[in-house]
């Protein structure tokens, strides 16, 4: 519209549809990495006329307490909105905190697990997922139940 303000945010793609980002050693980007420093999850936008959707949400999310971590295992979602799904991100807070709490981390693979680590243990957290393709993301699914580290 004339006159209105628009926010525009440009991301490169490698020919794999990637994000063209460098990982971490055990393959993970913290969102810092990947999102310019913004704690939101931007969406993705591709600019050659691709009238694809995002991607349902992750099923079957399962969390395995461990040694001050908590393994998070999911199946890719059902529809993957007509573009592949390329990155899964996992947030945990503690439980009693705030939804502005969340910490992110993305997985930028196919990869439907992460180890989420340096968690106090006997303390109780909460955890999300959600699916990324080329034009934006899932909705957050929670994983029920509460879930503490040893």
């Amino acid at each position: 519209l004339n006159g209105a303000t628009y926010h525009v945010r440009v991301r490169a793609f490698n020919n794999a549809g990637g994000l063209a980002c460098m990982p971490d050693s055990e393959g993970v980007y913290p969102d810092a990495m990947c999102y310019d420093g913004f704690a939101s999850n931007p969406r993705l936008v591709r600019l050659d006329g691709d009238q694809s959707g995002t991607p349902g949400a992750p099923t079957n999310g399962a969390v395995v307490a461990g040694s001050q971590k908590l393994t998070v295992t999911w199946d890719a979602p059902s529809s993957d909105g007509g573009a592949a799904v390329h990155a899964y991100s996992v947030r945990h807070k503690l439980s009693s905190d705030a939804d502005s709490a969340y910490e992110t981390r993305t997985v930028w693979s196919r990869t439907t697990s992460v180890d989420i680590g340096s968690l106090t243990s006997g303390s109780t957290y909460t955890v999300q997922i959600q699916a990324h393709n080329a034009n934006g993301a899932s909705a957050w699914t929670d994983i029920s139940g509460t879930h503490t580290p040893s």
